[in-house]
């Protein structure tokens, strides 16, 4: 980030994966001039994916992203809207960078960004509470290859992905 002739940045950041808010990355970022895209918001959709279908390598999230889906629920919003108002709200300035596969889809994202609904207050009760991982863990660009592993049923779109990577 100190290297002058770097205008710009890509890391992975969200609620599951905030040693980087810690560190105090961003303000930093943003006192340099840097622009800052965030990817991973969603942990590469492992954030949606149903307690049993996480992959074993990612088992420490199991808690958190338990905690995120009840605090999401005591606020009558979705996980993602979380996991959005998260990225909108402490990390302001940045690009984030998510994936989808519809229009609807994309308004849903848009939706939650734009939205209002989420308590801050309780989201900073959240993220507080939210331990700090390893990058090895949540740094999707740091995990195992799928080409490392056995082959299993495609995704929804058959493509390889990292959701379709066994457990």
């Amino acid at each position: 980030m100190d290297d002058p002739n770097v205008g710009v940045l890509q890391v992975a950041a969200s609620l599951l994966a905030l040693r980087l808010l810690r560190q105090g990355f961003f303000p930093r970022a943003r006192e340099l001039g840097r622009t800052v895209y965030v990817r991973s918001i969603f942990l590469q959709g492992m954030a949606h994916l149903a307690r049993g279908l996480l992959l074993s390598f990612l088992a420490d999230l199991v808690e958190p992203i338990r905690q995120i889906r009840t605090v999401a629920d005591q606020l009558g919003v979705t996980a993602r809207a979380l996991y959005l108002a998260f990225a909108r709200e402490y990390l302001p300035g940045v690009h984030p960078v998510v994936g989808c596969e519809t229009r609807a889809q994309l308004d849903e994202l848009l939706a939650d960004w734009q939205s209002d609904t989420v308590d801050v207050a309780k989201l900073a009760f959240l993220v507080e509470a939210l331990p700090t991982h390893a990058a090895e863990l949540v740094d999707p660009s740091r995990w195992p290859s799928i080409e490392d592993t056995p082959k299993r049923p495609g995704n929804q779109t058959d493509r390889p992905s990292i959701a379709t990577m066994p457990g």
